[in-house]
């Protein structure tokens, strides 16, 4: 206030410094030169400054005011005669209902001008509190006793508009550098716990392969594969199948995992976001609008990365998957290769023992078959003799000497004899 009446007081010097003065005049004509006086100087008051003092003055005597009331408040709550109030929860015993002052209104007769009448009581209290009360103009009055007689004292504020312009810039700078720090700080927490089960997977699905490699290389490297059965070789199928689906488990086990870490990611970037709104709303350099838009900005951009992750979550499972798939197809085929050359080896040990078999003594000279051919010799020399002797009696029945019946007997002989050769 002090400030803006000597800016007053100036101006009002202005106005007065920039009237002629009569009694200077001109040197030949005698009359008044239209000449400014030196007299006085002209200054300005800066504008920020007076409304800072009018507003640390009016900040002053609210606080008087409130302080003021507060007093006056306490003063009319608390009692000046230090009476007990009509009635106090202390007043009532622990498991009773009525204090002893009640209880002896409850017990008495009413108008008996021994006993205190309550109702009585109760008027003379309100009249005496309301004439304890005092009206709005003492009230007022009081009010402004209380308020103080000093003015605020001129203060030249450290802040000016452009120091708090920029302090505003400074803590919105902060709060988005301690941002981004936040959101690269997720990140870097994120890395190794995504790094590790992907390290972790690698190793065992190197170890599964070992394994499945060491199962084909125990049969293969066999000398005496054509010793193994069938169920030999389709238990090493059911082993060689049973580590591929353990594989296929743990690849959907990890990208159970790392899906569950990018939701968990999303969660802390969504209170990050939320936290950092509030924080650069208290920083006044924007105005709420444009923080919305800057956090719809950064939020979109931080969905854009959260999407790429997805996607390449969906990339890397299908990668392991297929790679997998194409592994089991590799080792199907190789279990393939070990039965066909199993069935080889067996085919050809077949033909070469049933070759061996053909081509042995046993079957090539029997003894049997020996005795039956010289049985078979004997009687068919056996036969030709009767038969050439059978022949030779044809000379026997030469005329006269034979006979039509003795020459169909001859015949019936022979053809018998024919038969059995």
């Amino acid at each position: 206030m002090e400030k803006m009446d000597d800016g007053l007081w100036k101006r009002k010097e202005k106005d007065e410094v920039q009237r002629p003065n009569p009694r200077q005049q001109l040197p030949c004509r005698g009359v008044q030169e239209a000449k400014m006086s030196s007299v006085g100087k002209v200054t300005q008051i800066p504008s920020g400054k007076v409304y800072q003092q009018i507003f640390e003055a009016e900040v002053q005597l609210v606080h008087s005011l409130a302080s003021t009331r507060q007093r006056a408040m306490e003063h009319s709550m608390a009692p000046k005669d230090g009476r007990k109030l009509l009635m106090k929860k202390m007043d009532i015993r622990e498991g009773e209902m009525m204090s002893p002052r009640q209880r002896k209104w409850a017990h008495s007769l009413p108008n008996d001008w021994v006993t205190e009448n309550p109702v009585l009581y109760r008027e003379k209290e309100i009249a005496k509190k309301g004439k304890a009360q005092e009206s709005e103009n003492s009230i007022a009055a009081r009010e402004v006793r209380g308020l103080p007689d000093a003015p605020v004292p001129e203060r030249f504020s450290t802040i000016t508009l452009q120091g708090r312009g920029d302090y505003k810039r400074r803590g919105y700078e902060s709060a988005l550098a301690s941002f981004k720090e936040e959101i690269d700080q997720i990140g870097m927490e994120m890395e190794p716990l995504i790094v590790e089960p992907g390290a972790l997977l690698l190793k065992k699905l190197a170890e599964s392969d070992e394994d499945i490699n060491n199962l084909f290389e125990k049969v293969e490297n066999d000398s005496n594969l054509e010793d193994y059965t069938i169920q030999t070789l389709l238990e090493l199928r059911d082993q060689v199948a049973e580590k591929f689906l353990l594989q296929k488990q743990e690849i959907k086990e990890l990208d159970k995992t790392l899906h569950s870490l990018e939701f968990s990611r999303a969660d802390k970037l969504k209170s990050v976001l939320k936290k950092y709104v509030e924080i650069i709303e208290k920083t006044s350099y924007l105005m709420q609008p444009d923080v919305y838009r800057l956090i719809n900005k950064e939020a979109m951009i931080i969905n854009l990365a959260l999407l790429g992750n997805r996607r390449a979550l969906a990339q890397l499972f299908v990668n392991l998957m297929e790679a997998t798939l194409q592994q089991e197809l590799d080792g199907h085929r190789r279990w393939q290769g070990l039965v066909d050359a199993w069935k080889a080896l067996k085919k050809e040990d077949l033909v070469q023992g049933f070759s061996e078999f053909m081509a042995s003594e046993r079957i090539q000279t029997p003894s049997a078959v020996q005795m039956e051919l010289e049985t078979v010799f004997k009687n068919q020399s056996a036969l030709q003799q009767k038969w050439l002797d059978h022949l030779c009696t044809i000379c026997d029945l030469l005329p006269p000497n034979y006979s039509k019946a003795q020459l169909t007997e001859w015949r019936s002989t022979l053809n018998s004899l024919n038969k059995h050769l």
